[in-house]
């Protein structure tokens, strides 16, 4: 009898993790209620394609830029969508004898055609620059792009514009860079 108990968590747990494998998260929609048509109808976010480009003085990090190419879908949404990327964070993680160094960027420019609304069951891709909070920065803290590094896309929200619209945040898009040897 105590098997029963004790085992039902733990497939409470593997339930949910297969749920969570299926549909990443976050889940919650602006209104509350709408939770389960937003993940049918989602949109999503990917990286394709990211370029990095950095500018040293003596002893500092002075510019430093990565050009992401961004694929926008909507395929799964029955009207049209605005995708908004102006409170994305872009972060590069990089493995260090340290630790882990982070570098949080932001996109340079946002608005403009990238707020326009995309029609539905269209996906595109858009090219947007990201740049540091803080610049410039020690030489020793900057990011080495000759070493692998992984990028994650955070915080950015769409809103599907139905008769009653719905919005959220969308998962997480990530792309690994592995630079030649």
């Amino acid at each position: 009898m105590s098997l029963t108990f004790h085992s039902a968590p733990g497939l409470t747990g593997q339930a949910l993790d297969r749920v969570r494998a299926r549909v990443p998260g976050p889940w919650t929609a602006r209104p509350l209620w709408s939770i389960p048509r937003w993940l049918r109808e989602r949109p999503g976010v990917s990286i394709l394609t990211a370029a990095a480009s950095a500018e040293f003085g003596v002893s500092t990090l002075d510019q430093f830029r990565i050009r992401l190419t961004i694929h926008r879908s909507v395929e799964r949404a029955t009207a049209s969508c605005r995708i908004d990327f102006e409170q994305a964070v872009l972060t590069l993680i990089q493995d260090d004898r340290q630790g882990q160094r982070r570098l949080r960027l932001v996109p340079v420019q946002a608005g403009g055609f990238l707020a326009l609304p995309l029609a539905p069951r269209r996906s595109d891709s858009v090219v947007i620059d990201f740049v540091p909070t803080t610049l410039p920065l020690p030489s020793a803290s900057a990011p080495d792009l000759h070493k692998p590094f992984a990028l994650e896309l955070r915080s950015v929200h769409a809103e599907i514009r139905t008769r009653r619209p719905m919005s959220g945040r969308l998962p997480i898009a990530a792309l690994v860079i592995a630079p030649p040897a």
